[in-house]
């Protein structure tokens, strides 16, 4: 049969025909892993190369405990110049386990929060930092706005002993405690002469009524945390207290040879103020009075 106008023979349709096949295989070749079985993904995320750092995880004894500033690189502290102790609370985001979360407490005037993260293993960075607005004594001020800043500079952190040191790259350090645990740092009790006491109390935010020569103010303290409360009608030299300020606080007694008939027999002086923080209108149970 003639081949009509625009049509092609069947000698000629084969070899393009053939052509297209060849190129669809070329194709499919390109997608097809060797062996065949299904395509793979084009692209794979890169496996992790040996020596790359790995994301810390949670810390819990970081958030187990309030950690109280004790020592640091900018100075004094606040309650050196009549302010709050600075003590940060840190609470883990989603539990104790994970590895970034909230840190809060106070400034030495102001409330604040952060946000932080444990970065790397012993790294942490703080960030986003906010405090309250209240005004305070300008040195106070000035402390808060050098402490912020140095909190935000933290690039590292070790706990050890009920002792959390933080640490900036240029080497400034912030060393906090737990509650009830003294920092290694701290100083040994002093060498006391054989005779002498040694003793450590709980003071209460308010002084009581009490009577010794004559009716007068005492402090009220007790040896134990939950101890009773009594009486203390003794002078404490070099101890300034302040009404609505708790003290723990270390003291040394000296006998004294010839006491005057009014007098104590010890005379005491103050060794260390080995805590203190403002107790607010709450007032301890008044001392029973010594008959």
């Amino acid at each position: 049969m003639p081949s009509q106008p625009g049509s092609l023979s069947l000698p000629q349709f084969l070899p393009r025909a053939l052509a297209g096949v060849s190129l669809l295989c070329l194709l499919g070749a390109c997608a097809a892993p060797a062996g065949g079985g299904a395509p793979q993904a084009a692209a794979q995320a890169p496996a992790s190369s040996p020596g790359a750092q790995q994301p810390a995880a949670g810390d819990p004894a970081l958030t187990a405990n309030d950690w109280q500033l004790v020592q640091w690189s900018g100075g004094s502290l606040p309650q050196d110049k009549g302010g709050e102790p600075v003590v940060l609370h840190f609470a883990a985001q989603g539990g104790s386990g994970n590895a970034g979360g909230n840190v809060s407490g106070r400034a030495g005037c102001n409330r604040f929060n952060a946000a932080y993260a444990l970065t790397v293993p012993g790294g942490i960075a703080f960030d986003r930092a906010a405090s309250t607005r209240m005004a305070c004594l300008p040195p106070l001020m000035q402390f808060e706005s050098a402490y912020l800043a140095s909190l935000l500079a933290v690039r590292a952190y070790q706990l050890s002993a009920g002792v959390l040191t933080l640490r900036d790259a240029a080497g400034n350090v912030q060393q906090y405690r737990a509650p009830g645990e003294e920092p290694q740092s701290a100083p040994a009790r002093p060498a006391a002469a054989p005779d002498a006491q040694v003793a450590e109390l709980y003071v209460a935010p308010v002084r009581a009524r009490c009577t010794g020569v004559a009716p007068m103010q005492c402090l009220q303290v007790r040896r134990e945390p939950k101890g009773p409360w009594e009486l203390w009608y003794a002078p404490i030299d070099g101890f300034h207290f302040k009404t609505g300020t708790a003290y723990r606080i270390r003291i040394v007694g000296t006998p004294v040879a010839n006491p005057p008939a009014d007098g104590s027999s010890i005379s005491w002086k103050l060794d260390k103020i080995l805590e203190q923080h403002r107790a607010g209108p709450r007032r301890a149970r008044p001392a029973a009075e010594k008959k």
